[in-house]
């Protein structure tokens, strides 16, 4: 059987800049940035290991996937572009019209999804943080592109 092929993801603001500033490495810009974190997983990944072997790794694998795809869903409706993944974590950046709303309603619609999903023990917990202003973003990477975004922003 062939391994599963994986798709490389670059965020919609890195092939946006590539197109229109190729060799431009770092950007000032307006955004909202939004850092959720979800609790839950160790705990649950512990448990399910001690109690059922392989099989609860399985289980925590389609329960993260399915918490995942929910936040992720919530980004793209509210037009975020996710900037990384990162364990438990991941980090969205907003800009445009009505940036700072719409990261407001993207969290507010990760904590209630976050808790409706099942989960075979204690319910997942999130954590979010947004900050608000003028980010630096730098683009870093040649084959695979990032974005790292910082500054000065405001807690919204």
């Amino acid at each position: 059987m062939a391994a599963p092929q994986h798709a490389l993801y670059v965020p919609r603001t890195a092939i946006e800049w590539m197109a229109e500033h190729p060799d431009l490495r770092t950007r000032h810009l307006e955004g909202t940035v939004l850092f959720a974190d979800v609790s839950g997983f160790t705990a649950l990944s512990e448990r399910l290991m001690t109690e059922m072997g392989e099989r609860g790794a399985e289980v925590v694998t389609r329960v993260m996937n399915r918490a995942f795809g929910e936040l992720v869903e919530i980004v793209l409706l509210e037009h975020g572009d996710l900037l990384r993944f990162g364990g438990d974590a991941i980090l969205v950046l907003f800009t445009g019209d009505g940036h700072v709303g719409r990261a407001c309603r993207a969290a507010v619609d990760m904590r209630e999804a976050i808790g409706d999903v099942e989960t075979p023990g204690d319910p997942l917990g999130i954590s979010i943080g947004l900050g608000t202003g003028t980010i630096t973003a730098d683009r870093i990477g040649q084959a695979s592109q990032e974005i790292i975004v910082s500054g000065q922003m405001r807690r919204t």
